[in-house]
């Protein structure tokens, strides 16, 4: 699983230096659910209930990514399902303003969704962005043909240890390379 704990510091870490409101779930949003009844959470209380859930759809959206990225050489995506799943999952993370995002639209024909609210900062931590948008590119140009599966698959296999991803994505991308032969 995603290292649980990077993904939450990267979170709690999250507070605005001039207004020192966090930048995801500012005072404000807690005060709105606290008036439409929404919540009866005291603010910190609130504030730890949203990250927790937001580290719990960041982790999940990883690793549904990380997955469908292998499936690309089983034949089990197409690229406009996975043009779809960047578009998805880097709203998810937050990830808005990506060269991924705008050449996955653009393959869609789609505008990329704005932020909300004119959001500046990703859910996940800038290298593991940087990583996941690498990913997204590799899946785009396999799909171009200017890409091997093996080295998609080597990506995966690197990503996912390099931020400590487990689970279904690492264990079919190592099988499918020690079925290919050794890679460089």
């Amino acid at each position: 699983m995603l290292e649980f704990d990077k993904i939450q510091s990267h979170l709690n870490a999250a507070t605005d230096p001039e207004t020192e409101e966090h930048r995801l779930f500012p005072s404000d949003d807690w005060r709105y659910q606290v008036d439409n009844g929404d919540t009866n959470q005291g603010f910190d209380d609130w504030l730890e209930n949203e990250i927790m859930l937001e580290v719990e759809n960041v982790v999940d959206a990883i690793q549904d990514f990380m997955r469908r990225a292998v499936d690309i050489c089983a034949h089990n995506i197409s690229e406009v399902d996975f043009n779809r799943d960047i578009l998805d999952t880097f709203s998810t993370l937050r990830i808005y303003d990506d060269e991924a995002v705008d050449r996955a639209a653009k393959s869609l024909r789609k505008r990329s969704d704005p932020p909300i609210f004119g959001e500046t900062f990703g859910s996940v931590p800038p290298d593991l962005a940087f990583d996941l948008s690498r990913l997204a590119q590799l899946g785009m140009s396999y799909f171009e043909g200017a890409v091997e599966c093996t080295e998609l698959q080597n990506a995966v296999v690197e990503i996912c240890q390099t931020h400590e991803i487990e689970g279904s994505a690492i264990v079919e991308a190592k099988r499918l390379l020690s079925e290919d032969g050794p890679s460089s």
